[in-house]
């Protein structure tokens, strides 16, 4: 099984739909960690930004798409996507491995806490850094953002390859693994 990881999409399409044509073609599921369509007041508008394509995209997916909400995601963001998008945290099983999934602006140390006793990874958004960490029993993945990432001049995706328990994290543009992990 292998799961496509996204976050911090702030409306981009073009990145998005890059990394399911390329990268997520195969994915089983996709897993988004909150900031889907508005770019926020602090965040430049993405090169590009086109949310209405974008929800068409998410919305038209053949595989289960799950959503955190993001500090980024408003009401009417909700209304533009056919999925639930209320909750700021997930927790998702596939295959016996146990995955919690927040946006991480709030209560991280919590779901850190939580996740040390409960969870096999926990998925992060929020910084727009990617990164792949073993903190005490599970792995912390933030698969950076898609439109503005801040550790990398490219947008970032991650995948989680099940079977093989490799998670990799992905320069979108060059379609290439920039970093790799065993779980």
């Amino acid at each position: 099984m292998k799961l496509g990881v996204i976050s911090d999409t702030h409306g981009d399409y073009i990145n998005v739909k890059k990394a399911f044509d390329e990268i997520f073609y195969d994915a089983d599921t996709i897993i988004h960690a909150g900031d889907i369509l508005n770019h926020g007041p602090r965040n430049p508008i993405p090169d590009g930004y086109n949310p209405v394509k974008l929800a068409d995209l998410l919305n038209n997916q053949p595989v289960p798409v799950h959503f955190a909400k993001g500090n980024c995601d408003s009401d009417v963001d909700t209304l533009m996507i056919n999925n639930f998008i209320q909750a700021p945290y997930l927790f998702l099983v596939f295959e016996g491995i146990k995955i919690v999934v927040t946006h991480g602006d709030k209560n991280l140390d919590y779901l850190m806490e939580l996740a040390d006793n409960h969870a096999d990874i926990l998925i992060t958004g929020h910084t727009h850094n990617y990164t792949i960490d073993k903190v005490n029993k599970f792995i912390l993945l933030n698969p950076g953002s898609t439109s503005i990432p801040k550790n990398h001049p490219n947008g970032n995706c991650a995948t989680i390859d099940i079977e093989n328990s490799v998670i990799s994290i992905y320069d979108i543009t060059k379609n290439e693994i920039i970093a790799e992990s065993k779980f």
